[in-house]
């Protein structure tokens, strides 16, 4: 289970750093970025319930 979280943390960090490098971009889109991997790691744990 944390591998998994790790996973996402990595994976939305590193689309997170390439977002602000390619156009930059505001303190919210990089409050969105967080939130999206937030969301991805409840719908993991979601998963892992059923």
């Amino acid at each position: 289970m944390r591998l998994l979280w790790r996973m996402a943390q990595r994976y939305y960090d590193a689309r997170h750093r390439r977002a602000m490098r390619l156009a930059e971009q505001s303190a919210a889109d990089a409050d969105w970025f967080k939130s999206q991997s937030e969301r991805f790691f409840q719908r993991i744990k979601g998963a892992r319930k059923l």
